[in-house]
């Protein structure tokens, strides 16, 4: 995925922060594991094995398991790793 590919993907579909609010994540991309990461606060969103998976699981608040409710934060980072 081109970084172009990336910004557009973020901007149109990204959710904000859920700890601070802020609207410009980035995605991280390690080429087999993706999170979107807030440049805000720093947090970390639950990593998935696509981008789009990663930032289907920002948006809902989901660990990758779509049996837990949206609310659960378990699997992510929160600023300052607390």
């Amino acid at each position: 995925m081109t970084q172009l590919t990336t910004s557009i993907l973020l901007a149109a579909h990204a959710m904000e922060c859920p700890f601070c609010g802020g609207t410009d994540p980035e995605l991280i991309d390690l080429e087999t594991t993706f999170w979107v990461s807030c440049k805000t606060c720093s947090a970390n969103g639950p990593s998935g094995e696509s981008a789009e998976q990663a930032l289907e699981r920002w948006n809902n608040g989901l660990s990758g398991d779509s049996e837990q409710p949206a609310v659960d934060r378990r699997n992510w980072t929160e600023p300052n790793g607390a």
